[in-house]
């Protein structure tokens, strides 16, 4: 358990010690939650198939998500150590945002949000690809 220390009162030493002490919890972050939420679904759609066991996963990243993959990646280490799920691959793909014009409906790629149309100047222009974070394959062998 991790401690800290809770100065709001202070300590002058005439309480007892653990007046002072308060334990830390800290929430699991958000690329955590998302690594359980990859396993939980690749788990998922392998038990559809019985005695299958997951041998690669692959999961799709839009730009947009604002995710850290390296973070995602050192939970699902963390996560498969140990376990019988230590030799299963994850394979992160990267999307890039796509814009489609309303107006005159060329798609192109940017890196940027909220980009006008490179065609007519449009400002019209949807996101319909770059925000997503999908499971896109499940690879098993069965045992």
């Amino acid at each position: 358990m991790t401690c800290a220390a809770h100065t709001s009162w202070g300590y002058d030493g005439t309480a007892p010690s653990h007046a002072w002490i308060t334990p830390v919890v800290r929430e699991p972050s958000r690329e955590v939650r998302i690594a359980e939420a990859i396993f939980s679904m690749a788990r998922a759609e392998a038990s559809c198939l019985d005695c299958a066991e997951l041998k690669r996963i692959g999961v799709n990243v839009g730009e947009d998500c604002d995710i850290d993959i390296d973070a995602v990646e050192h939970a699902l280490s963390l996560i498969r150590h140990g376990s019988n799920l230590e030799g299963m691959v994850v394979h992160f793909s990267r999307c890039p945002r796509i814009y489609r014009c309303r107006d005159c409906g060329c798609e192109h790629s940017s890196e940027l949000s909220l980009e006008r149309c490179v065609a007519c100047s449009s400002i019209e222009c949807e996101l319909v690809s770059g925000d997503e974070l999908e499971l896109a394959f499940v690879e098993v062998a069965r045992v």
